[in-house]
């Protein structure tokens, strides 16, 4: 359980820092994780989680939050071992 709260923190705590952290993108974009099961982001979640909250950006600006999403997942993974 304590992997599972820190890796919440860390997905949070990145979207707070890129200024979306108070929007309904992270909520949607971990949900999208935790039904499909998977640990990585992918850019379409990022996309569906743009439109569904109603901000509009680049697909410049959603390939630039993958890739952040990315470094926070790698920076997980090796803290957890």
């Amino acid at each position: 359980m304590g992997n599972f709260i820190e890796a919440r923190r860390r997905f949070m705590a990145h979207f707070t820092a890129i200024g979306l952290g108070t929007t309904l993108i992270p909520g949607i974009i971990w949900a999208r994780m935790q039904d499909a099961g998977e640990e990585q982001i992918a850019l379409e979640m990022v996309r569906d989680a743009m439109k569904l909250s109603g901000v509009e950006v680049t697909e410049e600006h959603s390939k630039i939050i993958e890739k952040h999403l990315l470094v926070v997942h790698i920076e997980a993974k090796c803290a957890k071992k």
